[in-house]
Protein backbone atom coordinates (compact mmCIF):
# COMPACT_ATOMS: atom_id res chain seq x y z
CA UNK A 1 0.00 0.00 0.00
CA UNK A 2 1.36 3.91 -1.11
CA UNK A 3 1.94 5.76 2.21
CA UNK A 4 2.61 8.54 0.35
CA UNK A 5 4.37 10.25 -3.00
CA UNK A 6 6.08 13.44 -2.92
CA UNK A 7 7.69 15.46 -6.33
CA UNK A 8 9.86 17.94 -6.16
CA UNK A 9 11.35 20.30 -9.68
CA UNK A 10 13.60 22.44 -8.81
CA UNK A 11 15.63 24.97 -12.10
CA UNK A 12 19.21 24.35 -11.70
CA UNK A 13 19.98 28.04 -12.48
CA UNK A 14 18.12 29.27 -9.07
CA UNK A 15 21.04 26.75 -7.23
CA UNK A 16 23.76 27.58 -8.71
CA UNK A 17 22.59 31.17 -7.76
CA UNK A 18 22.62 29.99 -4.23
CA UNK A 19 26.08 28.62 -4.70
CA UNK A 20 27.11 31.72 -6.18
CA UNK A 21 26.33 33.44 -3.31
CA UNK A 22 26.66 31.49 0.04
CA UNK A 23 29.45 29.32 -1.49
CA UNK A 24 30.40 26.50 0.94
CA UNK A 25 27.38 27.36 3.89
CA UNK A 26 25.33 26.47 0.97
CA UNK A 27 26.52 23.13 0.46
CA UNK A 28 26.85 22.57 4.34
CA UNK A 29 23.61 23.04 5.19
CA UNK A 30 21.92 21.09 2.06
CA UNK A 31 24.00 17.98 1.54
CA UNK A 32 26.07 15.12 3.68
CA UNK A 33 29.70 15.19 3.52
CA UNK A 34 29.46 12.23 0.91
CA UNK A 35 27.08 14.35 -1.23
CA UNK A 36 29.20 17.28 -1.59
CA UNK A 37 32.04 15.25 -2.36
CA UNK A 38 29.90 13.79 -4.98
CA UNK A 39 28.73 16.85 -6.34
CA UNK A 40 31.63 19.11 -6.46
CA UNK A 41 33.55 15.61 -8.55
CA UNK A 42 30.90 16.48 -11.54
CA UNK A 43 31.73 18.85 -13.90
CA UNK A 44 28.53 20.66 -13.18
CA UNK A 45 27.64 20.19 -9.59
CA UNK A 46 24.64 22.56 -9.81
CA UNK A 47 23.13 19.90 -11.45
CA UNK A 48 23.50 17.48 -9.28
CA UNK A 49 23.13 19.31 -5.98
CA UNK A 50 20.07 20.67 -7.74
CA UNK A 51 18.30 17.09 -7.78
CA UNK A 52 19.63 16.32 -4.46
CA UNK A 53 17.89 19.12 -3.56
CA UNK A 54 14.93 18.23 -5.27
CA UNK A 55 14.81 14.38 -3.42
CA UNK A 56 15.01 15.84 -0.22
CA UNK A 57 12.41 18.29 -0.65
CA UNK A 58 10.30 15.19 -2.27
CA UNK A 59 11.02 13.04 0.44
CA UNK A 60 9.46 15.10 3.01
CA UNK A 61 7.15 15.97 0.63
CA UNK A 62 5.96 11.86 1.29
CA UNK A 63 6.65 12.19 4.87
CA UNK A 64 3.85 15.07 5.42
CA UNK A 65 6.00 16.33 8.14
CA UNK A 66 8.45 18.99 7.65
CA UNK A 67 9.29 19.51 10.87
CA UNK A 68 10.33 15.87 11.70
CA UNK A 69 13.59 16.02 9.16
CA UNK A 70 16.33 17.76 8.09
CA UNK A 71 18.08 18.26 5.36
CA UNK A 72 21.37 16.13 6.87
CA UNK A 73 19.15 13.58 8.42
CA UNK A 74 18.62 11.72 5.32
CA UNK A 75 21.42 11.22 2.27
CA UNK A 76 21.26 10.60 -1.64
CA UNK A 77 23.18 7.71 -2.03
CA UNK A 78 23.72 5.51 -5.53
CA UNK A 79 23.99 1.65 -5.97
CA UNK A 80 27.19 0.53 -7.70
CA UNK A 81 24.94 0.81 -11.53
CA UNK A 82 23.76 3.94 -10.69
CA UNK A 83 20.60 3.42 -9.17
CA UNK A 84 19.62 6.41 -6.33
CA UNK A 85 18.30 5.39 -2.77
CA UNK A 86 18.12 6.88 0.64
CA UNK A 87 20.25 6.75 3.94
CA UNK A 88 18.93 8.08 6.81
CA UNK A 89 20.05 8.31 10.58
CA UNK A 90 18.04 6.55 13.45
CA UNK A 91 16.12 9.10 13.87
CA UNK A 92 14.40 9.66 10.75
CA UNK A 93 13.79 5.55 10.38
CA UNK A 94 12.34 5.78 13.59
CA UNK A 95 9.69 8.29 11.76
CA UNK A 96 9.40 5.81 8.87
CA UNK A 97 8.74 3.02 11.45
CA UNK A 98 5.97 5.11 13.01
CA UNK A 99 4.60 5.44 9.48
CA UNK A 100 4.32 2.24 8.44
CA UNK A 101 7.26 3.14 5.83
CA UNK A 102 8.79 -0.34 4.96
CA UNK A 103 9.93 0.75 1.19
CA UNK A 104 11.18 4.02 -0.28
CA UNK A 105 11.22 4.19 -3.76
CA UNK A 106 13.06 7.07 -5.55
CA UNK A 107 13.56 8.49 -8.87
CA UNK A 108 16.25 11.29 -10.25
CA UNK A 109 16.66 13.27 -13.47
CA UNK A 110 17.85 16.50 -14.74
CA UNK A 111 18.36 18.53 -17.44
CA UNK A 112 20.33 21.47 -18.40
CA UNK A 113 17.62 23.38 -16.44
CA UNK A 114 15.53 21.13 -14.17
CA UNK A 115 16.13 18.99 -11.76
CA UNK A 116 13.50 16.65 -10.77
CA UNK A 117 12.76 13.93 -8.24
CA UNK A 118 10.03 11.41 -7.07
CA UNK A 119 9.61 9.56 -3.89
CA UNK A 120 7.30 6.82 -3.01
CA UNK A 121 6.85 5.26 0.39
CA UNK A 122 5.44 1.74 1.04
Amino acid sequence: MILGIGIDIVEIERIQSAIDRFQERFFDRILTSSEKRYCLSKANPSQHLAVRFAAKEAFVKALKDCRRVSWLDIEVCRLSEGSPFFSWNQKVGGVLKNKGVQICHLSLSHSRIHAVASVVFE
